[in-house]
């Protein structure tokens, strides 16, 4: 399955693609998709360090370890904006396949998960 970098980091951002990996599925389903929590877990793992390593390079300051706000007192902000875009638009290679709705064998998800699994799901 091909998701973007955004894509992947906004499902798990956002919890969604937790509960979505949390929620029973039917067998084939289950067994399709069994290295997907591993993969998406070190995908978004490499993510963090290179937007980490990004905004070093840059002359970024990190308050505290996974902060999401970041300061360039030197400047070279522009120039992260310009390279973090790039990193989010790469496309990964996910092992599995989209969820069918039907596979999945229990609720869990919230309304506004669907549009953060976008890449995740099918009909």
């Amino acid at each position: 399955m091909k998701v973007t970098v955004r894509q992947l980091v906004q499902a798990a951002g956002s919890g969604a693609l937790a509960r979505l990996l949390s929620i029973p599925k039917s067998i084939g389903a289950g067994y399709k998709n069994r290295k997907l929590p591993a993969a998406c877990e070190e995908e978004v793992r490499l993510y963090e360090k290179a937007r980490v390593d990004l905004i070093k390079k840059h002359g970024g300051e990190i308050p505290y370890p996974g902060a999401e706000s970041y300061a360039f007192p030197g400047g070279g902000q522009e120039a992260f904006e310009r390279d973090i875009v790039e990193l989010l638009d790469q496309t990964v290679e996910l092992p599995g396949e989209p969820l069918k709705l039907s596979d999945l064998l229990a609720g869990g998800l919230l309304e506004s998960d669907y549009g953060a699994l976008g890449p995740f799901l099918i009909e």
